[in-house]
């Protein structure tokens, strides 16, 4: 992931450019590798952009479960599904904050489905709140064959 991008936010969009198009440059373009960084978990979870709403503040990434990520029950690890909400909220975070730096404060996780070896499930992250220093988000993992929440999240940044 190349967060670099976001630093450049405030004085990035072009003057013909819509809010719209600005997010899904600025979003897109952070999926660049910076360097070495495969072995990151980021990188490691090899997201892709689903959509994104400037006006709704929403950002919807997709993942693919790979083996690497099952749990002893062979299907997704918790802590992974973690880590898609927390990756999807934070990258909106950064857009809105316009910065590299965005840690998160606080994460609370529901677990409401398993989630099977090569099954393709999206997070979907709101902006519930942007304050000075704290950012108030939420995500919601979509079972890719029933449609059903499989997981919600929320979480402070700062």
């Amino acid at each position: 992931m190349n967060y670099g991008v976001f630093e450049a936010c405030g004085r990035a969009k072009g003057e013909q450019e819509t809010d719209q198009a600005f997010m899904e440059r600025i979003i897109k373009s952070s999926f660049a590798l910076a360097g070495d960084t495969q072995k990151r978990i980021n990188d490691k979870m090899d997201a892709s952009v689903e959509k994104c709403s400037y006006e709704n503040k929403m950002l919807t990434l997709k993942f693919r479960v790979k083996d690497w990520m099952l749990n002893p029950a062979g299907t997704l690890h918790g802590g992974l599904l973690t880590t898609a909400c927390d990756m999807t909220m934070g990258m909106l975070g950064r857009f809105y904050k316009e910065s590299a730096s965005c840690v998160t404060v606080q994460l609370n996780m529901a677990f409401l489905r398993s989630i099977d070896r090569g099954s393709e499930f999206t997070v979907e992250a709101h902006v519930e709140k942007l304050g000075r220093t704290l950012l108030f988000l939420s995500a919601r993992v979509m079972d890719p064959v029933t449609g059903k929440p499989a997981g919600e999240a929320a979480a402070v940044f700062m």
